[in-house]
């Protein structure tokens, strides 16, 4: 990354010269590379989401037309916003729409038996498995990661890739089959948890609503010469 900063900048000074002078962007750019080092993969690190807040504040500004303490009135009609939203369920939306599903046999499968078990159905009665849907506006697909549980006194979160969905013929609800990961530890530098593959492989089917959260959480592997290691990152961490 700091090869590419300093060509980055090399260039830029070389097509611009005089004419443009260097911004202060520039200046932060030479930095971030150090800020790497120190606190972590940026993955986590996105303002985005909150830049999604600015128009909540900016209504209640201009209703609340308060000329004190504006910004204690803002922090507390947000955390009676976000509590509401909460408890209500209105921060997430529960329409399922599925794209693309094929009808198959359930001995097809490689999870029969727990199929079987689960939905109380034969091996040779047919279940429609797909690899992606929507749920409201949140796409989920094959390969994403989700917190499905909390152990312990200390409420380590337990994840779980998702293999696919799966839906007996005749019925209206989706439901996912998970393989679970083994939670090792905190690692503090990269603000995410440790986690391996169980052995032998659990697999869990789950619906939509057991979910602890609706939404997929980051996972990303890194290699040290012949060993890898998994880190799943939660949405928030709290400094």
């Amino acid at each position: 990354m700091k090869n590419f900063i300093a060509d980055h900048l090399a260039m830029f000074v070389g097509l611009f010269g005089d004419e443009v002078s260097i911004k202060p962007k520039h200046h932060f750019l030479v930095h971030l590379p150090t800020i790497v080092l120190k606190s972590g993969p940026l993955i986590g690190m996105s303002c985005l989401r909150y830049e999604l807040k600015n128009a909540f504040f900016k209504r209640c500004c201009h209703v609340v037309c308060n000329f004190t303490n504006i910004c204690k009135t803002l922090a507390y009609r947000h955390q009676q916003f976000a509590l509401f939203s909460c408890l209500s369920g209105m921060h997430q939306r529960n329409t399922v729409t599925v794209r693309t599903s094929c009808c198959v046999a359930a001995f097809t499968l490689p999870h029969c038996t727990m199929l079987c078990d689960t939905f109380g159905i034969a091996a040779t009665d047919d279940v429609y498995v797909a690899h992606n849907l929507f749920r409201g506006s949140v796409q989920y697909q094959q390969g994403h990661h989700f917190v499905i549980d909390f152990c312990g006194d200390d409420h380590i979160p337990v994840s779980g890739r998702l293999e696919y969905f799966v839906s007996i013929a005749g019925g209206s609800e989706w439901y996912m089959l998970v393989h679970r990961y083994n939670t090792i530890g905190f690692m503090s530098h990269f603000h995410s948890y440790v986690v391996t593959l169980t052995e032998p492989p659990g697999y869990q089917i789950l619906s939509l609503s057991d979910l602890v959260d609706f939404r997929p959480v980051c996972c990303y592997l890194k290699t040290n010469f012949c060993d890898e290691t998994r880190f799943i990152r939660l949405h928030y961490h709290v400094w």
